[in-house]
């Protein structure tokens, strides 16, 4: 987590996303109809396997699927808690997104919200911290 944490703060800071080797390096954040939905795709797919991780680092591992609910009872954090559960029903209600070419719908982008990196950025820092206080 302490990577992802690194590569975020440094893709805010430089606006790219620069994980994928791709010939055009997305910038952040995300448009509507980018051409980058693989990259956010992938993105919120690393949000949820925050529980995971978590629960893993701290020597509570769990199988994928009960992990939600150990990690929101342990976290006890509305707003993270909050931001993961969001991730939950975007992946979950995927075929309701209008998805063309790959192109980042706009629905998508206003369900994630305003400076979406960024509060990415402060979940994983919550949680690192948590970490930290658990050791």
């Amino acid at each position: 987590m302490k990577d992802k944490y690194s590569f975020l703060k440094k893709a805010i800071k430089d606006k790219k996303y620069n994980h994928h080797v791709l010939k055009k390096i997305p910038k952040i954040p995300f448009k509507e109809n980018d051409p980058f939905l693989y990259e956010l795709f992938y993105h919120i797919g690393t949000i949820l396997n925050i529980p995971i991780l978590f629960l893993d680092s701290i020597g509570k591992s769990s199988h994928k699927k009960s992990s939600f609910n150990k990690f929101y009872k342990l976290i006890k954090n509305k707003s993270v808690n909050d931001f993961i559960i969001k991730h939950e029903k975007i992946r979950k209600n995927w075929k309701d997104y209008n998805i063309k070419n790959l192109k980042i719908p706009k629905k998508l982008l206003d369900d994630l919200g305003d400076n979406y990196f960024e509060n990415c950025l402060k979940t994983y820092k919550i949680i690192l911290n948590k970490i930290k206080d658990t050791k």
